[in-house]
């Protein structure tokens, strides 16, 4: 079954790496992707919006980048676009904190289908519960257009 699993999220990434379809303007060249750590819910495994110092992003072509997270929580970073990049936050000594969901089985920003003139994608507050943060603005749908079916597709689900 892991087999499987890793199969389903390998055939994704390179899916979803060549999708572009209409709507696409920006669909090779960057955008700014930005947010504000709120504080988590009251569980153990919230993440301590206070100790999260750095946004480590990533694609599946092996681009990354850190940004530094500033006094008010907040951050800014600049990617690539053309390809779904993950979003993972990190302490003053690297160490993983937790991960950006956009709900909906859908864990990573596919930057695959954009819409046109888009450069910046402001999450506004990320709020947590468990280790997973959770964006008060979702760009699927608006910022990023994909379908239902799409969504689905991306998240890997059967409806």
């Amino acid at each position: 079954m892991k087999r499987l699993n890793l199969f389903c999220l390998l055939f994704l990434v390179a899916t979803c790496s060549t999708c572009g379809g209409g709507g696409g303007g920006n669909n090779s060249g960057s955008i700014t992707i930005k947010g504000t750590l709120a504080g988590g819910s009251i569980t153990s495994n919230a993440i301590d919006a206070s100790q999260v110092k750095k946004v480590v992003i990533f694609s599946s072509n092996g681009v990354s980048s850190v940004a530094e997270v500033n006094s008010d929580g907040s951050f800014e970073l600049k990617t690539d676009t053309g390809s779904p990049v993950g979003l993972i936050f990190a302490g003053a000594s690297n160490n993983y904190l937790g991960y950006l969901t956009l709900g909906s089985g859908i864990d990573s920003i596919p930057l695959t289908k954009l819409s046109d003139g888009l450069t910046t994608i402001d999450l506004n507050a990320i709020s947590s519960s468990a280790q997973t943060g959770t964006p008060a603005h979702n760009p699927m749908g608006t910022e990023l257009p994909f379908t239902s079916a799409e969504q689905i597709a991306i998240a890997q689900r059967v409806v």
